[in-house]
């Protein structure tokens, strides 16, 4: 059995956007919203309020019967170049970036830097120890 999966760019919906958003999903016969949920890093009132605001799209949707998942993004191998609406904070100049055997570095961080590793972590238990049943993330 096949399941349509549509993601949903998380924000604190107005009730027209929020409307347009329920009317979009069941025309197309979403069975299930993936609200995206952004790596938070370097700020647990962040997380936090990313946190609070997923929760109340989550409980939205599934008032209007559509069944809702997560997908965290980005995740690994993304980050680092500190662009506006990335929840990132300080990130930039804490973690190592990803460095090729001739020294350049990539723009994302690497994934043994410890810190980083602690943050990354800490975001996804706070998504997964949240009532939530489906999580995916892009790498």
């Amino acid at each position: 059995m096949r399941k349509v999966l549509i993601p949903v760019l998380n924000r604190n919906f107005n009730e027209r956007d929020f409307s347009a958003l329920i009317s979009a999903l069941k025309k197309a016969k979403c069975d299930m919203a993936m609200l995206i949920f952004p790596r938070v890093l370097r700020s647990e009132k962040c997380l936090s309020d990313e946190f609070n605001l997923f929760l109340r799209t989550k409980e939205r949707l599934i008032k209007e019967g559509i069944e809702v998942g997560a997908w965290m993004a980005p995740s690994i191998g993304h980050g680092g170049t500190g662009v506006p609406g990335s929840k990132d904070n300080d990130a930039p100049s804490c973690y190592e970036r990803i460095t090729f055997a001739d020294g350049t570095k990539v723009f994302a961080y690497c994934p043994t830097d410890e810190a980083f590793r602690k943050d990354f972590i800490n975001t996804v238990k706070t998504i997964c120890c949240n009532y939530v049943d489906w999580f995916i993330s892009n790498t």
